[in-house]
């Protein structure tokens, strides 16, 4: 069984492949969504070009990880509209979600996933 200090690793790890990684990050995936787009259309151009990707999981699913030891994590390219149009940045999400399922795996993390640009990725068996 994994512990929460190795879900902290997996996620820095994220963060130093420039990904945008949030635990326990606003109370929804709506807002969380919001909030990541409307933050990467405060920064220029040229610094939203880098950004891989994010994953997160909000406050919701944190408390799920409390009480029953899984949750659910979104990742992806993160849209932001401007002046009437959406622009995606990051890797496409079939890859974010690759590379997150062997970020996790390569620390012992139990996850579920098929592959699916639709589905969330299951973390399973943490230890809180």
């Amino acid at each position: 069984m994994a512990t929460k200090s190795s879900l902290n690793r997996a996620f820095a790890d994220l963060r130093k492949l420039g990904y945008i990684a949030k635990q326990g990050f606003m109370c929804c995936n709506g807002c969380a969504g919001n909030k990541l787009a409307n933050d990467l259309a405060a920064k220029p151009e040229e610094a939203r070009r880098e950004v891989s990707g994010a994953v997160f999981y909000t406050k919701q699913e944190k408390d799920t990880l409390l009480e029953r030891g899984e949750f659910y994590l979104s990742y992806g390219r993160i849209h932001v509209y401007e002046k009437g149009k959406s622009t995606a940045y990051g890797r496409p999400t079939v890859k974010v979600g690759k590379v997150v399922v062997e970020t996790l795996t390569k620390y012992g993390i139990e996850v579920e996933w098929d592959g699916s640009p639709d589905q969330k990725i299951l973390v399973k068996g943490i230890e809180s």
